[in-house]
């Protein structure tokens, strides 16, 4: 049995896909724990994962729209908006999942870490541990 952390974006397209590769993981009989926004608790539980909060970063999954989380981003139009939603969901979010991704593997040791490419917080908590 191997052990794995998904560690997902708060968002439903970003928390829509593991669905079911986490599904068919359990099934196969390997342990899953699913790092997601709250709003997808529900989501994360039916698949038989367990379910790690978000917490550290910012947790958005409750709005459809990202402007109402981040509402200075309804000021800005074109490139200036993708550079900012970009900073501002994705970038700026990667100490909180780095510091998120710690909490949650001090108590489930996974074997490995599956995430969406844009969670930063992967990439950096392997540099790190150099894993």
């Amino acid at each position: 049995m191997t052990r794995f952390l998904f560690a997902s974006t708060p968002i439903e397209g970003h928390s829509a896909t593991p669905v079911p590769i986490i599904a068919r993981l359990i099934a196969a009989g390997h342990e899953v724990t699913w790092l997601a926004g709250t709003a997808f608790a529900d989501r994360a539980r039916a698949t038989g994962a367990g379910f790690a909060p978000i917490t550290d970063a910012d947790d958005f999954s409750s709005v459809i729209d990202p402007t109402d989380y981040f509402p200075h981003l309804r000021e800005l139009r074109g490139l200036a908006l993708i550079k900012a939603a970009f900073r501002d969901v994705f970038i700026n979010q990667a100490y909180g999942q780095v510091t998120d991704l710690r909490r949650v593997l001090d108590d489930f040791a996974a074997d490995v870490i599956v995430a969406d490419p844009l969670n930063f917080g992967v990439p950096i908590l392997a540099e790190q541990r150099a894993i």
